[in-house]
């Protein structure tokens, strides 16, 4: 009675509400329905009582005919129902996706975040995954807690590659819940959760030689990179090896961030997706690393010797060209710095490590020498002193030295008491 109601609204209210907004609002939800209606109808050809069924709609309209024969208009009904449940059901993959792309738009991660994220969604949450093939409006505290155990005993998961997986986990099933697809909480989970800690991988021991260059290994590479300047990325080793910057920051150095005895970090090389192809390529970033990355080195004087023979590869260059210029104008990458790393250390005859052990054996330098922390700490770009020296700072030492060291300790501690009279040996 009265007539459709929406075309009521459209007449009467319309007169009340002008010109706030909410019966174009309304047209637009009326429009916005009888477009997925016919959708869904299209999808099946309704005639008579001919109809095309299949899986779970034929079984919703065998559930229906025990109450009588279905007019084709109790028929659309059912077929516009059940495609709208097929459409609104999420899944853990189809949050991923809109959470990532959401934080890619905002610029809320940077490129190389980006696809490390997609790397540990393809290891831990592929499609294979029983958890992944649950419904988030369906997810129990018992599916997420048999999950996060299983990753962690099946991949033989560290406490960091916990951490890692457990960054997509909470943001998804959080952008999830905001986005109504779930009204699981990861946040109260995580609060109740305890992991027992015997079910993580136990943490890899580096050897000290395998994390650092020892003294006699740094003057045979540093004489070979010299003795080798033709290239230039060789004497970007050298530097990295005076001053202790990342090889991506190496990577992207340009001329005018040299200023007396000052090297200006602000920019990295970071990793992006290619959007036609695919593939990865490298690009200069304009951000450091990290916030306490962007600083200024201070420079030793022979840094600036190596600066100045870096210089003759390019004399002419302009102040925003690279340090290290390829001959298209693009930046030598921080691969081709590891390639010539490992081919100095393939011609010298001592096992390769990689530039990042570089910056390990300057900051194991600097301690080694009692260097004031806040020097080292705005030297590495990092937050406070105790990341390094528990993560950058090892012995660079010989084995023969370090035995050495250790012998002449202790006869100068037996020395120092007043009960034992022992002369110190002479070591040299």
């Amino acid at each position: 009675k009265g007539g459709d109601p929406v075309t009521k609204l459209n007449t009467d209210e319309q007169k009340i509400k002008r010109g706030t907004g909410i019966t174009e609002a309304l047209l637009y939800q009326k429009q916005l329905h009888e477009e997925r209606k016919s959708i869904c109808l299209s999808i099946h050809t309704v005639s008579g009582t001919t109809t095309k069924k299949t899986g779970g709609l034929q079984i919703c309209l065998r559930k229906e005919e025990g109450s009588g024969r279905l007019s084709i208009r109790r028929k659309r009904s059912l077929f516009v129902r059940y495609y709208k449940e097929i459409e609104e059901r999420k899944y853990f993959s189809d949050a991923f996706n809109e959470w990532l792309e959401e934080r890619r738009a905002f610029q809320e991660i940077a490129e190389s975040t980006y696809l490390k994220y997609k790397g540990l969604y393809q290891r831990h949450f592929h499609k294979d995954n029983p958890f992944c093939r649950i419904q988030l409006s369906r997810i129990k505290e018992i599916d997420v807690e048999r999950f996060i155990k299983k990753q962690i005993r099946d991949e033989k998961l560290t406490r960091k590659g916990y951490n890692d997986m457990k960054i997509i986990l909470i943001g998804v099933l959080k952008y999830a819940k905001k986005a109504g697809y779930t009204t699981f909480s990861i946040g109260t989970f995580m609060l109740d959760f305890v992991n027992p800690p015997r079910l993580f991988a136990p943490k890899a021991n580096w050897k000290d030689e395998e994390q650092v260059y020892n003294e006699i290994e740094v003057q045979q590479l540093i004489h070979y990179l010299r003795e080798h300047d033709d290239r230039v990325e060789n004497l970007g080793l050298v530097l990295a090896f005076e001053c202790g910057v990342r090889v991506g920051e190496l990577a992207v150095l340009r001329w005018s961030d040299i200023e007396d005895n000052v090297l200006h970090i602000s920019r990295t090389e970071s990793c992006c997706e290619d959007s036609k192809t695919g593939k990865k390529t490298r690009i200069e970033s304009d951000r450091a690393k990290t916030p306490a990355g962007s600083r200024d080195i201070i420079l030793p004087r022979q840094a600036k010797a190596t600066l100045k023979a870096i210089r003759l590869h390019n004399p002419f260059a302009p102040k925003d060209a690279f340090l290290f210029q390829q001959p298209d104008g693009t930046f030598c990458t921080s691969r081709m710095f590891n390639y010539r790393l490992k081919k100095a250390c393939e011609s010298i005859g001592i096992k390769y490590r990689s530039s990042q052990k570089i910056r390990k054996t300057y900051s194991s330098t600097l301690m080694e020498n009692h260097v004031d922390e806040r020097i080292i700490i705005n030297q590495m770009g990092h937050t406070n002193i105790s990341m390094t020296k528990q993560a950058y700072t090892f012995n660079r030492k010989t084995k023969e030295q370090f035995s050495k060291q250790r012998i002449q300790y202790l006869w100068a501690f037996a020395g120092f008491r007043n009960d034992v009279q022992v002369s110190l040996p002479l070591l040299s």
